[in-house]
């Protein structure tokens, strides 16, 4: 049971509410994230997953295009300026596929950007302003939800401990 919920023991309703939807160790402000539980929002999940497991996406995708170009030595990257890119060297230039995009030329190698990559780089780019949103949203329903006990919380007696 969350700690904090003790006092409430008379509210079983709303303690299981709380503990269906609050994680257990919840962050200092709204703004800091991670406030409402895993399972609560499908759409919410899979915007954390897609936040944590992008590196995964990544390597996979790596080895596909490796796997598919024979260009052992190319690198899928980001940088704040181009966004995600597939670098490759100028010496595996002739193995670029037709539907890889030119996005950059460096002195010693060229970098490339795919339909999917880009597709990527929108979801993982929006998918933190999109979590924040979310869980604001979920969190204020949470808040909503728990205003319906607000007599019953009211009357329960809190015990402060002696600071002096």
């Amino acid at each position: 049971m969350l700690a904090w919920l003790e006092p409430l023991f008379d509210l079983e309703e709303l303690i299981k509410f709380l503990q269906s939807h609050l994680n257990e160790e919840l962050p200092v402000s709204l703004a800091k994230g991670n406030i409402i539980k895993e399972g609560v929002s499908e759409e919410l999940d899979r915007l954390r997953n897609l936040q944590s497991k992008g590196r995964g996406f990544l390597d996979d995708m790596c080895q596909r295009e490796i796997e598919r170009t024979g260009i052992t030595s190319l690198k899928i990257d980001f940088n704040n300026v181009f966004g995600y890119y597939i670098e490759v060297r100028n010496t595996h230039k002739d193995k670029v596929p037709d539907d890889w995009v030119r996005k950059q030329t460096l002195v010693n190698a060229e970098r490339y950007i795919t339909e999917e990559l880009k597709e990527y780089e929108n979801q993982i780019l929006g998918a933190e302003e999109k979590i924040g949103v979310l869980e604001t949203s979920l969190y204020r329903n949470v808040c909503s939800e728990t205003m319906v006990y607000i007599d019953q919380i009211q009357e329960i007696p809190i015990s402060l401990p002696n600071l002096m």
